[in-house]
């Protein structure tokens, strides 16, 4: 029971009011009261969301969901990336303490050299073993990362050693190791690798100069089979813009894969 004014209402749900005067108030008629039936369906009506509302809702939450969705790839992308580059840094520091530790034979070539060919004992093969890290009693085919280093002589005991660090690709049992390919043609951004050599490195590989021991990023491989023609593009000029022939070396993905296996590449100059 409820009081309005001058008059009493029984409530029994929200879609009829009944009036009835007070008992002090004799004479009066029943009445609706349309203020008293107004305040009461503002106590008493629920509201509810609409389809429109709903919808938009469901409508923003699904943008959300995807943008959210999208990030999750490019963070566990880059945390890939930021930890493969820890782990190649110190495999190169390794690298570099053991081709000091086994030394190298005389410096009398020219231009590069894988290390298996000039280590200290060059008519060996050097211990597979030690181009795998960790450095442990492991087998090696349970290792996920390898190096394997060019050489070149800079001085009379000065040799300058590249460093590649490469992670094992596929089903791949053979150590990455460095490759070359002659008669390259260079001309300021544009190397010409010749139609025979166009599966010889691709977007994103390092690549050695022979000559000089300079390391160049290619940006795009172009291969054009109308007129049997490749080009390397790449992020710096070679030699400086001047046009000429030469070597190059880079570490290639086993066969039947197309991933490019090196990591980072380092560089350094070591006395012996």
């Amino acid at each position: 029971m409820r009081s309005f004014g001058k008059y009493d209402f029984a409530v029994k749900d929200c879609r009829g009011l009944k009036a009835r005067p007070r008992n002090d108030e004799k004479g009066a008629t029943p009445v609706i009261a349309s203020e008293a039936k107004q305040s009461i369906f503002s106590c008493c009506r629920h509201k509810g969301f609409s389809l429109t509302e709903i919808l938009m809702a469901i409508g923003v939450l699904a943008v959300g969901m995807v943008f959210i969705a999208g990030v999750f790839p490019v963070g566990l992308y880059f945390s890939t990336v930021a930890t493969e580059r820890t782990i190649a840094a110190t495999v190169a520091d390794e690298a570099f303490a053991k081709i000091q530790l086994y030394g190298i034979e005389k410096p009398v070539w020219n231009g590069c050299a894988d290390y298996n060919d000039v280590w200290t004992n060059s008519l060996a093969e050097f211990d597979p073993n030690e181009y795998a890290w960790p450095s442990d009693n492991e087998s090696i085919k349970s290792k996920q990362y390898f190096w394997s280093a060019l050489c070149r002589q800079v001085g009379v005991d000065l040799v300058q050693v590249t460093v590649f660090v490469s992670r094992k690709v596929g089903a791949a049992r053979d150590i990455p190791k460095p490759e070359k390919i002659e008669n390259v043609k260079g001309d300021r951004y544009i190397l010409d690798i010749g139609y025979a050599n166009r599966n010889f490195a691709g977007d994103g590989y390092r690549i050695i100069d022979d000559e000089n021991g300079e390391i160049y990023r290619v940006i795009e491989k172009t291969i054009n089979n109308s007129n049997n023609t490749a080009y390397l593009r790449l992020d710096r000029q070679w030699r400086d813009g001047t046009p000429s022939s030469g070597i190059i070396w880079t570490v290639l993905p086993p066969a039947g894969s197309g991933r490019n296996p090196v990591i980072a590449v380092y560089q350094k100059t070591i006395r012996f």
